[in-house]
């Protein structure tokens, strides 16, 4: 396993990457904001995302989930964070930030 790491966003948030270099695809744990530069990454290093995996619902850590679920990759994130993503518990408003809810996969 290869782990990637990404800083990206508002805040500076740690995306990673971690790639099985058998299968070459890979698993995203909080894609942040900046899908650009997430897609860029994927590009450059020639592997193939399948999955988002989310440690909390703060918008500066899945501000372009709604984005990469559109890719085709399934989102995941704990039940007790899901119910933060359309409640103001994502903290955008705090920096006047809007942000973009997504349905979790699970």
């Amino acid at each position: 396993m290869k782990i990637v790491k990404l800083v990206t966003g508002l805040l500076s948030v740690n995306t990673y990457l971690l790639i099985n270099e058998d299968t070459n695809e890979c698993v995203i744990i909080d894609s942040a904001e900046n899908y650009d530069a997430v897609k860029s990454k994927i590009t450059e290093l020639g592997v193939k995302a399948k999955y988002l995996l989310y440690t909390h619902a703060h918008f500066d850590h899945i501000g372009n989930a709604h984005l990469l679920q559109k890719d085709g990759l399934k989102a995941y994130i704990s039940e007790g964070d899901a119910k933060k993503l359309d409640t103001d518990e994502h903290l955008g408003f705090m920096y006047r930030h809007r942000f973009t809810s997504f349905t979790p996969d699970a």
